[in-house]
């Protein structure tokens, strides 16, 4: 595999595909296209449009069209399953793998010989992007289709932080031992799929960028963003979303239904006194790269709903400062102790599974020993600092599959 360095300008997989066909060497073939809206290129053309310019020269064709959670438009809140259904535009069968099945069936690859993934994915283990994509690797493996991967960026650059996922608390927000900030491109993630997890099972190709630095800000210089979901409109609303996302585990808002998601945290039992506390308890532990202000806000959609809450807004002043994982672990422990916010219920909102000791905070950090040092007031830095090792370990085996 060609290494491709930070220098020359900046282009992505498919466009490196559609600048030489051959490199797919998908002639003949039939290829089934795992896209959403953040599947462009530089000038915003989508992937499927890109390729239809060039099935005669490729000699190949399209033959259908995956799309993972949130619908190939990117407009379903979370959790919501969608049909499978024909995508106007192409005339293509849209095949939804947010549905009764999240991974590819032999009927949906019965007119596919090859599974071309596009998608954008945020950095961190609980989008489900990655997931969608580990699924239809092991269908392919299975079902003897090739797998190809156009490289897109990593919004949070190559850090690696914050816990490997235990065994105990797998589910769709993680189902493989990664780091919680894994520090990969899609492309670099499948190939550690493979090998890994997948015993080289899958015919697997990455298309790789060229010209790309894993690094925060260069993302921004990389290309435009596109929203992957309805509550990740731009990037800094990604980088706040690897540290409150842990939220979605608690009873607190992480902003759905206001103009900040995930860059805002609240809850109805903060007044405007402990709003203040709270701001200033975060900005006290000088975390870098972020910096706290009491904001109230009364969120239209998801928890609380139509009521007052006060909290914080996070704002992310250092991109290529900021430790997610950490941020996240002293906000949660901020919160709990200024409010009187609670952990959600011992379920899996993905799956609708339930275990007696299993709540959905677990499976978003990756472990119980998170839940356990909140309850029981241990340090936050304290807790951080027992993940280091973790993190290494899966740095160092992550070195292995890097492209850039």
């Amino acid at each position: 595999m060609e290494h491709h360095t930070a220098s020359g300008q900046f282009s992505y997989g498919v466009e490196n595909l559609v600048e030489d066909p051959d490199r797919g060497d998908f002639a003949g073939e039939r290829l089934g296209l795992i896209v959403n809206p953040t599947s462009v290129d530089r000038n915003l053309v989508h992937t499927v449009d890109r390729l239809d310019e060039i099935q005669e020269a490729g000699k190949f064709s399209l033959s259908a069209i995956f799309a993972p959670e949130h619908g190939l438009h990117a407009n379903l809140p979370p959790t919501v399953a969608r049909a499978h259904h024909v995508d106007a535009r192409s005339g293509l069968n849209v095949w939804s793998l947010y549905s009764e099945t999240r991974q590819p069936t032999p009927e949906m690859l019965a007119a596919v010989d090859v599974l071309l993934f596009d998608l954008q994915d945020v950095g961190v283990r609980y989008y489900t992007f990655i997931w969608t994509m580990y699924y239809a690797m092991a269908a392919a493996a299975k079902q003897n289709k090739r797998f190809v991967v156009l490289d897109r960026p990593n919004p949070l650059g190559g850090l690696v932080a914050g816990p490997v996922l235990e065994p105990r608390v797998t589910s769709f927000v993680g189902l493989k031992p990664v780091a919680l900030q894994h520090g990969m491109t899609v492309g670099e993630l499948a190939r550690l799929f493979n090998d890994r997890f997948l015993d080289g099972m899958v015919e697997l190709s990455v298309i790789p960028m060229q010209g790309y630095e894993p690094c925060p800000t260069k993302f921004e210089e990389a290309g435009l963003w596109v929203p992957p979901s309805p509550n990740l409109p731009h990037l800094r609303t990604v980088w706040a979303h690897a540290a409150t996302g842990l939220f979605d585990g608690t009873t607190a808002s992480h902003g759905e239904g206001t103009p900040l998601p995930f860059e805002w945290v609240g809850h109805p039992s903060i007044t405007e006194t402990s709003a203040h506390h709270l701001a200033a308890d975060l900005n006290q532990r000088e975390l870098p790269g972020v910096k706290f202000r009491p904001m109230f806000s009364v969120p239209s959609a998801g928890k609380w709903a139509g009521e007052v809450c006060g909290g914080v807004q996070m704002h992310v002043v250092e991109p290529t400062a900021l430790q997610s994982a950490t941020v996240g672990v002293h906000m949660l422990a901020a919160f709990f102790a200024h409010s009187s916010i609670e952990w959600l219920p011992k379920s899996d909102l993905h799956t609708g599974r339930s275990d007696t000791d299993v709540l959905w905070i677990d499976r978003l950090v990756g472990n119980q020993d998170l839940r356990w040092a909140i309850d029981k007031n241990i340090p936050a830095d304290e807790i951080c600092l027992q993940w280091e090792s973790e993190a290494s370990t899966f740095e160092a085996a992550a070195a292995e599959y890097r492209l850039y």
